[in-house]
């Protein structure tokens, strides 16, 4: 078995929390609920990183990060990215800092120090999280689009 399919089946196993009842990413988007899914379906939403997107990204106590709940959503998006590929371990670009995420257990560990040169060792993947601005690529301000740069306003106006 090719370590991908190994993470696959790792992830397709924890879709569910029996003690809770609760379906993680089930019910969405009209989506067969986890628990009445065929394996197929399920292995295609592990694929996508679809299968447990719904579960919230958690802090670890003592990682000294702390985010806001558009931070959180956007790391969210980035570590679904993650887990689509089949990472176990992760470096989260958002906002000039560098997290830590374990992709299994979908939880912020710490930060990596990128300047400082040493070794992120047992990382096996790195993404960037959608910037606050953006949304599936759409830019939604217009400073983004230079509307603060004198220079280009004055290009734009010319005829």
């Amino acid at each position: 078995m090719t370590p991908a399919a190994g993470a696959m089946l790792r992830l397709l196993g924890s879709g569910v929390n029996l003690a809770r009842g609760i379906v993680s990413g089930g019910g969405s988007g009209g989506q067969t609920p986890i628990e009445g899914a065929s394996f197929e379906e399920l292995l295609a939403r592990a694929g996508g990183g679809s299968l447990r997107a719904a579960e919230p990204v958690r802090v670890a106590s003592g990682s000294g990060v702390e985010l806001s709940s558009d931070q959180l959503e956007r790391v969210g998006e980035a570590a679904a990215r993650l887990e689509s590929r089949g990472a176990s371990r992760g470096v989260i670009l958002i906002d000039g800092q560098a997290l830590e995420y374990d992709v299994l257990t979908r939880t912020i560990t710490g930060t990596v120090d990128l300047d400082s040169g040493a070794v992120a060792s047992q990382i096996d993947a790195v993404v960037r999280a959608p910037a606050a601005d953006e949304d599936e690529g759409v830019l939604k301000s217009a400073g983004a689009l230079g509307a603060g740069n004198r220079s280009l306003l004055e290009a734009l106006g010319r005829d």
